[in-house]
C-alpha cells in the first residue's frame, strides 16, 4: 500500500480540519481528533517512549494533552500524519532532554498540565470584573456554597431542617431560577444516566468516579485521573476528562467553549443556565450541587 491511499489522503484531510479548529471544537469533534492522534501516534517512537519508562498509551495521552488540547488556543497547522509524527517525536526528544519533564510521575501529571478548571476560570473572572464588589456583596450568593454543603443530608431527603434550610432552598431557587429539589433529581439523573440522560447510561460509571474522587472531593484527598485509569481501567482517560468538563483550554472564550458543550455543561444548559462569562456564579453554585450529590454516594474510589 503506497503512502498516498484514498484513506490516507482523507484522514489527512480531516486531521488538518479538526486541528486548525481546536479552539471550537465540539466534544464529539475532540473524540475524533483524538481518536485519528492515538491511532497515527501509538506504533510511532517506541524505542524513544521505552527510555521514558512510560507505555505507548500513556506517551501518546500526555502529548495530545500539552501539545493538542491544552494548545488549541494557538494557530498551528497539522496538514498530515507526518508531520504529526515529526511534532511527536520532537515532543518525545524534548522529554528526554527536559529532566522534570522526563521523570513526571504519571499519577499526578494531570496536575501538572497548564489547562484550567472551570473553578479556576470562574475565579479568574471573578477577580477582572469591574462588578466583583456587587457580587461577593449578593446576600443570595455570599457563603451559599458552605451554606449548601452544611445542609445537604435534610436538603437531598427534603426532610424539614427548620427556618435555614428552608431559607437556603429558597435562595437557590432565586438565583438558579430552578428549585433544588428539581436539580438534585437531575443530578441523580445525570451520574446514574437515568431519565433525560439515559444516553449516558454505558457512561454513568467512569462520569461518578470522575466526579466523585477526582473532581469534587477536597485536593488533598482526589485521586489523579490516571490513578483512576490504572485501578478501573478506563481508556483515553485525558479524553474523558475533556467529554465531562474537567479539563478546558486555558483562554476564556475557549475554555468556556469547550465546557459549554461537555456532558457537564449541557447538564447546565437543560436547567437553564446558560454557559457564558455572565453567569458564571449560577454555573459555580449548580456544579456544586452536582458535586454534593455525586459525594453523597457511599461507592468506593
Amino acid at each position: 500500500m503506497t503512502a498516498n491511499t484514498p484513506h490516507n489522503d482523507t484522514v489527512d484531510r480531516q486531521l488538518s480540519d479538526l486541528w486548525n479548529r481546536r479552539a471550537t471544537l465540539s466534544a464529539t469533534e475532540w473524540e475524533t481528533l483524538y481518536s485519528i492522534i492515538c491511532h497515527a501516534l501509538r506504533p510511532k517512537c517506541r524505542n524513544i517512549v521505552a527510555t521514558l519508562a512510560m507505555t505507548p498509551d500513556e506517551a501518546v495521552q500526555d502529548f495530545f494533552q500539552d501539545k493538542v488540547f491544552a494548545l488549541s488556543d494557538r494557530q498551528t497547522s497539522v496538514d498530515h500524519a507526518g508531520a504529526l509524527s515529526t511534532f511527536y517525536t520532537n515532543y518525545l526528544l524534548s522529554r528526554k532532554r527536559d529532566g522534570y519533564l522526563k521523570h513526571r510521575v504519571h499519577p499526578t501529571s494531570e496536575d501538572e498540565n497548564p489547562s484550567e478548571t472551570l473553578a479556576e476560570l470562574h475565579q479568574k473572572v471573578l477577580s477582572q470584573s469591574a462588578g466583583q464588589d456587587s457580587i461577593d456583596g449578593n446576600p443570595l450568593t455570599q457563603g451559599l456554597h458552605e451554606l449548601v454543603e452544611d445542609q445537604l443530608g435534610s436538603l437531598l431527603s427534603n426532610e424539614d431542617a427548620g427556618a435555614q434550610a428552608t431559607q437556603i432552598r429558597d435562595h437557590v431557587a432565586q438565583l438558579l431560577g430552578v428549585e433544588l429539589a428539581d436539580i438534585t433529581r437531575e443530578a441523580q439523573d445525570f451520574l446514574n444516566g437515568q431519565g433525560t440522560w439515559s444516553a449516558l447510561a454505558e457512561e454513568s460509571t467512569w462520569i461518578r468516579l470522575y466526579l466523585r474522587c477526582h473532581q469534587c472531593p477536597d485536593p488533598a484527598d482526589a485521586i489523579p485521573l490516571s490513578a483512576l485509569a490504572r485501578k478501573h481501567g478506563i481508556r483515553s482517560y485525558h479524553n474523558r476528562a475533556i467529554k465531562i468538563g474537567i479539563t478546558v483550554p486555558k483562554t476564556q472564550d475557549a475554555a468556556l467553549d469547550a465546557f459549554r458543550a461537555s456532558y457537564r455543561g449541557q447538564w447546565l444548559q437543560t436547567l437553564g443556565i446558560p454557559v457564558d462569562p455572565e453567569h458564571l456564579e449560577e454555573m459555580s453554585l449548580a456544579l456544586k450541587i452536582l458535586c454534593l450529590v455525586a459525594l453523597n454516594s457511599q461507592e468506593p474510589c
